[in-house]
């Protein structure tokens, strides 16, 4: 039997960003890597605390003065997958600034919130 997808995205490194960091209206509370599917490692990722009491994250990204290059989650199940994996493990290392919603036990959390803006990471 094969792997479930969200079995093949490992949270690979995570550090707490400090209090002020801040990027286009959002709050970066950690900065993470991701390997997926033993193939891929994307370093440099970010979690981020919206505006609107959300959770999202956002993949790494090039120098804007070339838009061919970029790195795009074009799958939203994907990305919430991965923003799931990037939460719990922030939550480990006993990160505690997270929505109400997303630092129960007793309810179902829900999927990670799409982010607020984008424009400044590429597409999520």
């Amino acid at each position: 039997m094969a792997p479930k997808i969200a079995d093949c995205i490992v949270i690979t490194g995570i550090s707490l960003a400090g209090q002020n960091s801040k990027n286009a209206g959002r709050r970066v509370i950690a900065y993470f890597d991701v390997r997926i599917i033993d193939a891929i490692e994307l370093r440099g990722c970010i979690l981020v605390r919206t505006a609107n009491d959300g959770v999202a994250i956002a993949p790494p990204r090039f120098d804007n003065s070339d838009p061919r290059r970029a790195i795009a989650i074009v799958d939203s199940s994907f990305q919430n997958m991965i923003c799931v994996a990037a939460r719990e493990a922030y939550k480990s290392l006993g990160g505690v600034d997270l929505p109400d919603w997303a630092m129960g036990t007793k309810i179902p959390l829900p999927a990670c919130r799409p982010a607020d803006d984008d424009r400044d990471h590429g597409t999520l």
